[in-house]
């Protein structure tokens, strides 16, 4: 009877593991112009008690980066 208590408590089970079933799909991953637009949108939140000339400066910064990175797909 322990021999069966202890078979059963270390058979595996569905979704037991580190990762559960089912595994959910990965999202595609993202286009740099929309990588570009949600990094704006956070640095436009994060630096709103900046001055606007600062704040053009970083957006600028940051959209310089992502033309000179090109396609990230190449």
């Amino acid at each position: 009877m322990l021999g069966a208590a202890t078979k059963a408590l270390l058979t595996p089970r569905p979704g037991a593991g580190l990762v559960p079933d089912p595994v959910r799909p990965l999202p595609r991953p993202a286009k740099p112009d929309r990588l570009a637009k949600v990094l704006a949108g956070r640095m436009n939140g994060s630096y709103a008690d900046l001055p606007e000339h600062e704040r053009l400066a970083a957006l600028t910064s940051v959209q310089d980066t992502f033309a000179a990175a090109g396609d990230l797909a190449a």
